[in-house]
């Protein structure tokens, strides 16, 4: 493995703070790949994995590209196959005196629903470990909002923390780090420290952006769905089975891969990994004293306003123009014709009086 900040970024490059990691892990037959990025060239905290059919695969980061307006392919990744990750894209806030906390009703019609994007923030590369911990396998990247763009959730000296942990061998028989697949996972938490809020009865919450370049569907996303292959000309359906928001605490298996077989890009039959994204249901308060009940709301299309939060993105460096199309009917995948890129919102509130989520919350 090999850990790098800002890889290939000139003292000029430095300057303008990117803030991004890239974690690459090697195996006999493939390599993965993890990138962490919260900053103005960026936008909000994000996390993604690519997995690659290629051991050494040639990884390509073109500053030129990344600092111009379009951002596209300005991160190249060899023989990649899957690309899948998260971006925190807002918190938002809502009033909820009858503590019914109904985010789908919310987002509809409540008046006072307000949602602040992570694109507006600055941030700092506040940690990164460059050698994993012994005992469990991991390296951290913390990731802290600076005061100096000014922001009213912000404006009483308050910030936000995102933390991701990389697994990057499985040290222990420990179910948990079993179960998160040591090389192929990642953990990450979000915190609020002394946010300003306006309402005393509001909820509090986040919305996630989850992407994948595995689903086909326009509504199936993340979620139990079928692949529809014609790479061999056979036409022939493949399942693949992704689940959203697990409950069980059993460990999942990574089974029924569909293959891919050899071309120019790679030459050894491939398969895709099947991408889980487990919500925690429950979070923190008072410097992690005190548990509180995280709810769920439901998974929607990114709505124009909220694509183009994303015109500065880790995705957007990474998928290239793939991130921008819409989904559409699809019955046959010509060997030339992308696979659409799977994008969903997701947003979770805090089950507990918005002041004291405001105060200190992780999740």
């Amino acid at each position: 493995f090999q850990v790098s900040q800002n890889p290939g970024c000139d003292k000029d490059c430095q300057g303008e703070f990117p803030n991004l990691v890239h974690v690459s892990a090697k195996n006999a037959n493939f390599s993965t790949h993890f990138f962490t990025a919260a900053s103005a060239v960026f936008g909000a905290p994000s996390i993604f994995i690519v997995k690659s059919a290629k051991p050494n695969a040639n990884v390509t980061l073109d500053w030129k590209k990344l600092f111009d307006n379009n951002m596209y392919d300005g991160i190249k990744i060899e023989g990649a196959t899957d690309i899948y990750g998260l971006s925190y894209l807002s918190i938002f806030d809502f009033r909820d005196p009858s503590d019914n906390s109904d985010l789908s009703i919310a987002r509809k019609s409540n008046e006072s629903f307000q949602e602040y994007y992570l694109t507006q923030f600055e941030y700092s590369l506040a940690k990164v470990d460059f050698t994993p911990d012994p005992d469990t396998g991991l390296i951290e990247i913390h990731y802290r909002s600076e005061p100096r763009r000014r922001h009213k959730l912000l404006k009483d000296g308050g910030h936000i923390e995102v933390k991701a942990s990389l697994w990057i061998f499985i040290p222990t028989k420990d179910d948990e780090i079993e179960r998160l697949q040591g090389g192929l996972s990642f953990r990450s938490m979000i915190s609020f420290h002394g946010l300003t809020i306006l309402h005393p009865d509001s909820k509090l919450g986040v919305g996630v952006a989850l992407f994948s370049n595995i689903s086909l569907s326009s509504s199936g996303d993340f979620r139990e769905s079928k692949y529809l292959d014609d790479f061999d000309g056979s036409g022939r359906n493949r399942d693949f089975f992704v689940h959203l928001n697990e409950e069980s605490s059993r460990s999942f298996v990574l089974e029924k891969p569909f293959e891919f077989p050899p071309n120019q890009t790679t030459p050894k039959t491939t398969s895709q990994t099947m991408v889980l994204f487990r919500a925690g249901a429950t979070g923190q308060l008072q410097d992690k004293s005190e548990s509180v009940s995280v709810i769920p709301g439901p998974q929607s299309p990114l709505r124009p306003n909220q694509k183009g939060r994303l015109s500065r993105s880790l995705a957007k460096a990474i998928y290239g123009r793939n991130v921008d199309q819409n989904f559409q009917t699809v019955r046959k995948i010509g060997k030339k014709k992308s696979t659409p890129i799977g994008i969903r919102l997701q947003h979770f509130a805090l089950a507990a009086p918005g002041q004291l989520s405001a105060k200190y919350a992780s999740w």
